[in-house]
């Protein structure tokens, strides 16, 4: 432990000189803690900083030597400009959010601090704070939408949907909230939340003797993310006299195809399990039947705007 200690810091001391390498003789550059550093640039015009950021950037490098060991960097520079009134240590806030942005985009970037991005952020932040005390409040339900035999007029299954009985503006719909859950881990466990409810509904109705399937609509990063298949494993567990295959995952098109080889192999993993899974809104312009053959899907849900352009052959 104290041969890696040794290598840390050899790295940061390495770090430091190459930043200043990179700046100007009235420029100052310091170590806040960890490997996180801090530049001071005087009498800066909005081109230099910029300049000095991608010189900076540039001058890290993507690697650097420790020993007989090559470890790799990445650099995240945020960037605050000074304006009159401003104290240092606002200043130093305002860096650290854009630096914290630019860590979100995928790190490697540089991000300027923009007072109305921030405000979003804010705005969105609270936003998520309550939707998180909404699931812990137990205010999300599930509505059913059902699936009926066009044969024999028989129910075949249902189709859970996911609505919030908000205290004060009444029942929303997923498009009043879910757009500020995407990316976040919240996303992740509402869907979980969503099939574990499911099955125990699906269970309520197989004690009044109705053999029923249901079908849960997965999103696109849920679905991608490591864990999923082993959640949706302990759902199937936590709920063991509901069969497998009474479950149905529907996906969107768009997502089987945003990563066609990890959507196959999760996708196959799931129908190990013994769960059916549906490819919702098929034919909407972005897959071909060739994309789809190489999925495996039970079910294929026609987009209803398809059906009514043109006539399936």
């Amino acid at each position: 432990r104290l041969g890696q200690l040794a290598q840390r810091l050899q790295a940061l001391r390495e770090v430091a000189e190459r930043i200043r390498d990179a700046l100007g003789d009235d420029d100052e550059v310091g170590r806040l803690g960890g490997d996180e550093f801090v530049v001071v640039v005087r009498d800066a015009t909005p081109d230099r900083v910029a300049h000095l950021a991608w010189a900076i950037t540039d001058a890290v490098g993507p690697t650097v030597d420790v020993g007989h060991r090559t470890l790799p960097l990445t650099v995240s520079l945020g960037v605050a400009l000074a304006h009159r009134g401003h104290v240092a240590t606002e200043l130093l806030d305002r860096a650290d959010a854009a630096m914290y942005r630019a860590k979100q985009r995928g790190r490697n970037c540089i991000q300027f601090f923009d007072a109305e991005v921030e405000a979003q952020q804010r705005v969105r932040k609270k936003r998520i704070d309550r939707l998180e005390q909404a699931l812990t409040g137990h205010e999300f339900v599930l509505h059913y939408h059902p699936q009926i035999d066009m044969v024999d007029g028989g129910p075949l299954g249902m189709e859970a949907l996911l609505r919030w009985q908000h205290p004060e503006r009444g029942l929303l719909a997923p498009a009043e909230f879910l757009p500020d859950l995407e990316g976040t881990e919240l996303e992740t466990r509402l869907g979980q939340w969503v099939i574990d409810t499911a099955l125990g509904e699906l269970e309520r109705c197989r004690a009044a003797g109705l053999e029923l399937c249901v079908s849960v609509n997965v999103g696109a990063r849920p679905l991608l993310m490591p864990g999923f298949v082993a959640d949706v494993r302990s759902a199937l567990e936590r709920h063991p006299d509901i069969p497998p295959s009474r479950l149905e995952l529907e996906i969107l098109e768009s997502t089987a195809l945003d990563d066609m080889v990890l959507a196959m192999d999760v996708l196959n993993a799931c129908r190990r399990l013994g769960v059916r899974i549906a490819l919702d809104d098929f034919g909407t312009g972005y897959a071909s039947l060739r994309h789809f053959r190489q999925l495996p899907v039970d079910r294929l849900k026609i987009a209803q705007r398809l059906s009514e352009q043109r006539p399936l052959s």
